[in-house]
Formats: structure tokens, sequence, C-alpha cells
């Protein structure tokens, strides 16, 4: 996910996944829901450990960043999520991991269509030409199926 480093790799672009901003409803109840997006600043933001432009909240119209004081910090996404389904604080996200809590009501979106981050890279990399083995060229073409986002049909690249 995210910018390629420069290797010897295959890769396939696979699409891309946008960011959104969000808490529980019952966190919000009890710290307060936001307005605008400056009043963030009174809220907490479960942090992941790396990389740290995650958790850098750019706004559009704001020409700086939203600081959100830390609540905790952890190194995986999944255990973010958790932590903001514990009702710990907000985070920011790609909308995959989080699409099925928004729509169970688990998780609001803040500030909808007013977080400036740029989307998130999806590709697969693999060590041997997808033409020399089969089932790896059937199983990106299923991955890709199953994205649910705008695929980029792209051909076979070095990363």
């Amino acid at each position: 996910m995210g910018q390629l480093p420069d290797s010897d790799m295959l890769h396939r672009p696979l699409g891309r996944t946008n960011w959104k901003l969000v808490a529980t409803p019952e966190y919000l109840d009890r710290n307060g829901w936001p307005q605008t997006p400056v009043d963030l600043a009174r809220l907490e933001q479960v942090r992941f450990a790396a990389p740290d432009h995650i958790n850098t909240l750019h706004f559009a119209g704001l020409a700086t960043p939203v600081m959100v004081p830390t609540a905790l910090t952890a190194g995986n996404g999944e255990a973010v999520r958790q932590m903001v389904l514990d009702s710990l604080g907000i985070a920011r996200f790609s909308d995959f991991m989080i699409t099925d809590d928004i729509r169970a009501g688990r998780l609001v979106e803040l500030f909808t269509g007013q977080l400036s981050a740029e989307p998130l890279s999806i590709s697969a990399l693999y060590l041997t030409r997808v033409s020399g083995l089969r089932r790896l060229g059937v199983f990106l073409d299923w991955v890709a199926d199953i994205s649910g986002d705008q695929i980029m049909q792209a051909p076979f690249q070095h990363a």
C-alpha cells in the first residue's frame, strides 16, 4: 500500500482507496461533536506508530494541519481500528478498513469531503512473471475484481 519503493519486484496496481476521519457516536457524545475541523483539537486521536503522515490531518481551506492530542498509539491498523471502536479517540483510515463499520453505525465519518489526503494506492507485489505462473495471474485478476474500487488496468511493471 502507498508509494512503492524502488525495487526489482514486479507489481500490479489494483486500485486506490480514499481516506476517512472517523469516531464512534459514543465518543463524540461524551466529548462533543466538532462543528469545524479546528474543533478537533479538543478531542484525542488514536495514532499509527508509522508512517506518521497518516496522523496528520489536513483540511480543505486550512493552511496548516489540525493538531489533535494523542490518546494512544498502535503499530497496526487493526489495533488502531479496535481502539477507535472502543471509543478511545478519532483516527484516519483508508475507507476499505472502516466501510462496514460506517454502514453498521459503529463509526461516523467526520467532515466528509473536507479531509485533504491523496488516495492510497494498492498494489500486488510478487517475484515472478505472471505469464510463468498462471495461478498467480488468476489470483491477481480475482483480487482486482473484488477490490470494489476503480481498478487501474495496467501492464505488469517493476516496482
